[in-house]
């Protein structure tokens, strides 16, 4: 079962891979969006949670509005890079801002001039090549768990790979004792 679990965690993990591969690809012509948008109940204020790939980064922005700017639930969004969409800047707002690497995290929280700018801003920007290189991890370790496993036969030395069929006891090659296999014991 876990082994499993493994094998089908290292797919999806590819899949996020080449996926960010194409995005980023993508990313240097077209700025594409996904956001969610919902009601705050106890403010009376709307909420936007907004994943975007643009300049070979992936943005992720939680946006608090006094009015609705967007229906309510999923929308998506694709538009040539340069174009104005509604990604929001906050370093035109009072708040902090801290980058290295590619890397970016921005932050605001300020009084809006009116309901369709943002009240308080959280952005966070990571590089596509980062993202890719964290999703190759888990298919890397995959590969490599199967090689390994598939590379030497049970009855092969661990050290030195050497047939131990005619002497089970002992390498012959390298003197290493063979691990002797665990038996089972019938009770009644």
């Amino acid at each position: 079962m876990l082994r499993r679990l493994f094998t089908f965690a290292s797919a999806m993990s590819l899949l996020l891979c080449v996926t960010i591969g194409a995005l980023w690809v993508r990313s240097e012509r077209f700025t594409d969006q996904v956001l969610y948008e919902r009601a705050i109940a106890s403010t009376g204020n709307y909420r936007r949670y907004n994943l975007e790939s643009v300049g070979g980064r992936v943005w992720v922005e939680v946006l608090d509005f006094k009015g609705r700017t967007l229906p309510l639930g999923w929308n998506r969004g694709s538009a040539p890079s340069g174009t104005p969409t509604w990604h929001i800047r906050p370093q035109r707002m009072p708040g902090g801002q801290y980058a290295a690497l590619g890397f970016e995290l921005s932050f605001a929280d300020a009084p809006a001039p009116n309901a369709y700018m943002p009240r308080r801003v959280f952005k966070l920007g990571v590089p596509d090549w980062f993202v890719a290189l964290f999703a190759c991890v888990l298919p890397y370790s995959w590969i490599r768990w199967r090689w390994r496993s598939r590379r030497a036969p049970s009855s092969a030395c661990r050290q030195c790979g050497y047939d131990l069929r005619a002497t089970p006891e002992r390498c012959p090659e390298c003197g290493m004792e063979a691990k002797k296999p665990a038996t089972r014991t019938k009770t009644l």
